[in-house]
């Protein structure tokens, strides 16, 4: 109470006006007294921390109440989105929308021929309640699909618009698949949708799996059963399309054997010896590469060759749609045979040539031959039999064979190891080949070489020796082409000052192969107009002012035109105005037009020229020359 007291007095003090404190409550000192700290205050510390009161289970309780609240709230709001989007219920009468109350379904085959031109349909029906709105359909191809137009498509997007609730909606797929016999393709299906009220995209996919049952082409390589150690032989990769659409940009691979010498092909090669662009490919096309070699190797090995068509992209190995496959015998012969002209060898030549053929020969085998006998038979209508000649031997007419034996060629009657000679043969072939229809095309004339013999065992058995050689020689189809020019308007004979037109007319024929890539090229002077008119409209003509050139494309020329049906013809129009320093003078109005085409079976190149055509061309200079001078 005391303290209280004084502590009183002092406040009083403190708030009286004009009142000092004179005294002061003295502040007491520290204590200076020193005491001893104990060492063992840490297990002190342990010990007044184990008897210090646990705490309460009030917060920890606390803290898992809102754990489990917590998921609680998760849990319904999850339940509620679910229920929301996926089941359609709404405990609020608004109209929800569930992806599980559409049906997106693709109805269609299933196997498929690559290259076939196929259909499906995308059927979608919306089950809901409310529409779908602003619906995209987005359609992933599977790769090698191509268009109608036979381009490369990989993905589309088409855009329905808005599908009421119980509406289905169709949408029709035609396109094309190209790859590999047994391959399966997928077409992937996504639907796009947004609801009322939502910014929100929703989807819902499907995937169909097809199968190709067939390649879009077919390939074969053909091969002779049995080819000699050394010996030049033909290899044929004959490929053709089974797609109903073009097929762009293809490329053909060969895998050789061991042994295999390349030495020329029909084609240029693409890439190294083995590898060819043989660009594109229309329906049911069937085309035919030529590929010359000769093999290496033991006596009776099996060889396999290996032929591929597909697509090679950029930087990448060739992505073959087939592969076939061939293999060879090889055989070292007893006796070594060729059929060579002017001392080389030959796969291909024209009507009405003279062939002169020598037939190099060699015993191969280590024992000495006796009484050899070579024949060589002649097979194909297009020989001129009357003109076969037989050097140091004699032709049988009546089965078109050639012979040589001992009694005209005494040589052949002993030949020891490693002889070897020479015979000759030559004749002409016909100038023309009788065709009637379209189908009559890829002449061809063969020779069939066999050399035979006896030789005597070692143990003095007598045994006949045998070696075979065959030749096939490809005929070049024939191209003519020819230049006309009509009077079409203007002075007869042409005078100066005054312009006459021409109508100028071109017709090809080509007789006996398809032939492709055709293309006719002439020139204008610069004193010749061009006009124009072009007929038919179709024909792709072009003139070229700077160069003066006219080119006629005319790509694919079949066989049998202008014999089996009519050939090819187009006509323009050009103009000319004669000056005085032409008068009294025919005067040139279009150069040589030069023809040049691939000849498909072949592989060569055709060419032909027509005449010049000058202002005495006109047929009705034939009456009366004069009418194509220039006069004044």
């Amino acid at each position: 109470m005391e303290d209280n007291n004084g502590l009183k007095k002092i406040k009083s003090r403190l708030y009286k006006k004009d009142t000092l404190i004179d005294k002061r409550t003295e502040r007491g000192s520290l204590e200076t007294e020193k005491k001893e700290v104990e060492t063992d205050w840490i297990e002190k510390e342990e010990e007044d921390f184990k008897k210090m009161p646990k705490p309460t289970k009030t917060k920890k309780k606390l803290s898992i109440f809102w754990i489990i609240f917590s998921v609680f709230i998760l849990l319904a709001v999850s339940a509620v989105a679910f229920l929301y989007y996926f089941v359609g219920f709404s405990g609020f009468g608004a109209k929800i929308v569930s992806s599980r109350n559409i049906d997106l379904a693709i109805e269609g085959p299933l196997v498929v021929e690559s290259g076939e031109r196929n259909r499906w349909y995308i059927s979608i029906t919306n089950n809901n309640d409310a529409n779908l709105e602003l619906a995209d359909l987005i359609i992933k191809y599977p790769k090698g699909a191509l268009s109608l137009q036979s381009e490369e498509v990989e993905k589309e997007r088409r855009a329905l618009g808005e599908i009421i609730a119980g509406e289905t909606v169709r949408e029709e797929l035609i396109f094309f698949i190209l790859g590999k016999e047994e391959e399966e393709k997928t077409i992937e299906i996504t639907l796009e949708y947004r609801i009322t009220d939502s910014n929100a995209i929703f989807a819902k996919d499907i995937k169909q799996t097809i199968k190709l049952s067939r390649s879009p082409i077919g390939v074969s390589v053909k091969l002779p059963k049995e080819i000699g150690v050394n010996q030049e032989f033909v290899l044929e990769v004959e490929y053709v399309s089974n797609s109903e659409s073009l097929l762009k940009d293809l490329y053909l691979k060969m895998d050789y054997p061991p042994g295999f010498e390349f030495i020329e092909s029909s084609l240029n090669t693409f890439k190294g010896n083995n590898v060819w662009k043989i660009g594109d490919l229309m329906p049911q096309e069937k085309r035919t590469l030529e590929i010359r070699g000769k093999l290496e190797g033991q006596d009776l090995m099996e060889l396999t060759f290996h032929g591929s068509v597909g697509s090679l992209k950029e930087g990448r190995d060739l992505e073959a749609f087939i592969t076939s496959s061939n293999s060879v015998v090889l055989r070292k012969s007893v006796f070594d045979l060729a059929f060579l002209v002017g001392g080389g060898d030959i796969s291909h030549t024209s009507t009405g040539s003279q062939l002169n053929f020598s037939i190099p020969w060699q015993n191969n085998s280590p024992v000495e031959i006796r009484n050899a006998v070579i024949n060589v038979k002649l097979e194909g209508d297009v020989i001129d039999s009357r003109t076969v000649s037989v050097k140091k031997g004699f032709y049988r007419g009546f089965d078109n064979l050639a012979v040589w034996n001992s009694s005209s060629l005494p040589e052949l009657k002993s030949i020891y190891p490693g002889n070897s000679g020479v015979v000759e043969l030559s004749f002409n072939l016909k100038k023309d080949i009788p065709v009637t229809t379209a189908s009559e095309k890829n002449f061809v004339f063969v020779l069939q070489g066999e050399m035979t013999g006896t030789k005597i065992d070692e143990d003095g058995q007598i045994a006949t020796v045998k070696s075979n050689i065959s030749k096939e020689i490809k005929i070049n189809s024939e191209i003519e082409i020819a230049a006309d020019l009509l009077h079409s308007s203007g002075p007869l004979p042409p005078r100066v000052g005054q312009e006459n037109v021409y109508t100028v007319s071109w017709s090809v024929s080509n007789f006996y192969n398809d032939v492709s890539g055709a293309v006719v090229r002439a020139s204008l002077p610069s004193y010749v107009s061009w006009i124009g008119s072009v007929s038919p409209s179709g024909e792709n003509v072009m003139y070229s002012p700077s160069a003066g050139e006219i080119v006629w494309s005319i790509g694919d020329i079949k066989a049998g035109t202008g014999l089996s049906s009519p050939p090819k013809k187009v006509t323009f129009q050009i103009s000319f105005l004669p000056s005085l320093n032409q008068l009294d003078s025919t005067i040139d109005l279009v150069t040589r037009a030069s023809f040049e085409g691939r000849d498909n079976f072949t592989g060569s190149i055709l060419r032909d020229l027509t005449k010049i055509l000058t202002t005495g061309s006109i047929k009705e200079t034939t009456v009366d020359s004069s009418l194509g001078i220039i006069t004044q």
